[in-house]
């Protein structure tokens, strides 16, 4: 568990990374590995998977149009574009911040969009803020999403 407010910045100049086995670098380790989850989800197009990295009031703020707000809403969002494309996305993370329930996570995602209707693919590229709020259970899940297209 961590004690205190930890936090870092990863990839900057100057800065060297946390012993990898630091009480920072585990709960890093383990906030991060909920957007993994979210994009093997997004990936499988596994509406439950996706479902379940989000907390029931977590809001989507995507680039254009209005906040998507609650987990009901969020599914039915994740529903419409998995009937709609089939996503493979990598992510990569270039900042994580915590403290004692909550992480910050910035970065990006690369990957394309492939329409079910045979259409041609696109690709993306997005940079993200993501805000996690570690549970009672101790598992991290999305609070807010936030993503702008960089391409």
């Amino acid at each position: 568990m961590v004690a205190c407010c930890f936090a870092a910045v990863h990839g900057c100049a100057g800065r060297s990374s946390p012993a990898p086995d630091s009480a920072f670098a585990v709960e890093a380790a383990v906030a991060r590995s909920a957007l993994d989850r979210l994009i093997a989800a997004d990936n499988a197009s596994d509406l439950p998977g996706v479902s379940a990295c989000f907390e029931p009031d977590a809001v989507l703020l995507p680039p254009t149009g209005e906040p998507i707000r609650g987990r009901a809403a969020i599914e039915q969002h994740y529903r419409s574009l998995f009937a709609r494309e089939r996503l493979e996305v990598k992510l990569e993370i270039d900042e994580t911040t915590l403290a004692r329930t909550t992480a910050t996570l910035r970065g990006r995602t690369l990957g394309w969009r492939i329409p079910l209707d045979g259409s041609a693919a696109s690709a993306f590229s997005d940079d993200f803020t993501a805000t996690l709020r570690r549970a009672a259970d101790g598992v991290w899940r999305v609070m807010s999403l936030e993503w702008k297209s960089v391409r």
